[in-house]
């Protein structure tokens, strides 16, 4: 009982950070049996989070941070990334090869906070559980940085979350690092960000699934043709697993 009444009161104490943190994280992933890794970064800035893939962004800028002027040298139309403010969620997502810029709650994401510490990275961790996106997940996050925030689309937790492993064991993160920055990145985003067009998450699940049936008629009409004696059942693996549930 004394757990759950000391994170309670965390979640309405938690303070503001006028000075921009860099928290850096490995992501390991299965994807269609292969398995990667990458590194990624979150930005966090008060209630402004920015996070994007740092391997990404080497492939089309020379430096992350211009170090005379202090800019930030993303390039957010061609790069995934996840923005979070507030109890909204605005990230980067393609089909094939087209990008869609699609917003979602953070309010979606239930946790189960279990009676469960140990210490990690120097700091005592809280283990919890949740469904997201088609997995069940086990994080652990800290009240040591108050940061209700994490990798990816995580957070809704009144701590940083320092590790992610789903059940299935295909989907790690794990906290590498954490640096200061100078300057408020996450907030000069968003103007640029609201030009572009935004689609709602409903919409953009609906268009993957009519794309991906329009690829599997166009993969069977060829092997037809072709009088081919081919197993045309695709199979893709995807993090958010609930967009291809209906295709199960």
């Amino acid at each position: 009982m004394k757990t759950y009444t000391l994170l309670i009161f965390v979640i309405f104490s938690l303070p503001t950070y006028s000075q921009s943190k860099t928290y850096n994280y490995e992501i390991t992933y299965t994807e269609n049996i292969l398995s990667k890794k990458d590194t990624v970064s979150l930005i966090v800035n008060n209630n402004c989070s920015f996070y994007f893939s740092k391997n990404n962004i080497k492939n089309n800028t020379k430096k992350l941070i211009d170090a005379k002027t202090g800019n930030f040298k993303v390039d957010i139309k061609t790069n995934n990334f996840v923005h979070k403010t507030n109890q909204m969620i605005l990230s980067s997502e393609h089909i094939f090869n087209k990008r869609f810029l699609v917003t979602d709650s953070l309010i979606n994401q239930k946790w189960q906070v279990t009676p469960e510490i140990k210490r990690m990275l120097g700091y005592s961790a809280y283990k919890a559980i949740g469904s997201y996106k088609g997995r069940n997940y086990i994080v652990w996050f800290t009240t040591e940085i108050p940061v209700n925030n994490g990798p990816w689309k995580f957070g809704n937790l009144p701590g940083l979350i320092i590790k992610v492993e789903d059940e299935d064991k295909e989907v790690f993160f794990d906290l590498l690092s954490i640096k200061n920055l100078n300057n408020d990145y996450c907030n000069k985003l968003v103007n640029t960000l609201t030009k572009e067009n935004i689609i709602t998450r409903n919409e953009y699940e609906s268009l993957w699934r009519k794309k991906l049936q329009e690829f599997k008629k166009f993969i069977n009409s060829s092997t037809q043709e072709k009088d081919a004696q081919i197993d045309t059942k695709i199979k893709i693996n995807l993090i958010e697993k609930s967009i291809l549930e209906d295709e199960n």
